[in-house]
């Protein structure tokens, strides 16, 4: 698969799973699910909880190795400890792109956080993946209505011709 194939499965999923979906209406992965929902994402989506039968009017799912279907992007937000079982759940599933809404990792300056992020990153090599973040907002995109983050009523808007890519700790935004 080349490069352009595999930024496809991120840019332009067919179908989402969100890890660490909640019922919870603060928690991120309440917002993320919500987000993707309310944007008017047209692909399957599938809330993955292990201690929820449903998530939003959607079966939710034990793992994503639960998941009926193929998965081309999941999005993780559970605690970094967790991170690493999923990454692998996700990779042994076939997913092949995960945005990784999760902190912790290497940005907190421990060792623990640092050895984390090498395995999800080793985990993912191996299985040719690919992980925008950690401790990422996550990405929208207006061709396919996605809103794959968990900012509060950020809307999707309309597909246009220019891209905006940031790094830091705010957001970039618009009124």
């Amino acid at each position: 698969m080349n490069l352009v194939e595999q930024f496809n499965h991120v840019f332009y999923p067919r179908s989402v799973a969100v890890v660490g979906a909640s019922s919870n209406p603060v928690k991120q992965g309440y917002l993320c699910l919500a987000n993707v929902l309310e944007g008017g994402f047209k692909g399957r989506v599938y809330p993955v909880n292990p201690g929820l039968d449903e998530v939003l009017g959607l079966k939710a799912y034990p793992s994503v190795s639960d998941i009926p279907g193929e998965v081309d992007l999941a999005i993780i937000v559970i605690p970094a400890k967790a991170s690493v079982s999923a990454v692998a759940d996700c990779a042994a599933k076939g997913v092949k792109a995960a945005i990784m809404v999760t902190s912790g990792f290497k940005e907190v300056g421990t060792e623990t956080g640092a050895d984390l992020q090498d395995k999800i990153r080793d985990i993912a090599r191996e299985a040719g993946m690919r992980i925008i973040g950690p401790n990422t907002i996550g990405l929208v995109n207006p061709e396919i209505s996605l809103n794959a983050t968990f900012h509060p009523g950020l809307s999707v808007g309309r597909p246009g011709n220019v891209a905006i890519a940031t790094q830091s700790g705010g957001m970039c935004s618009y009124l």
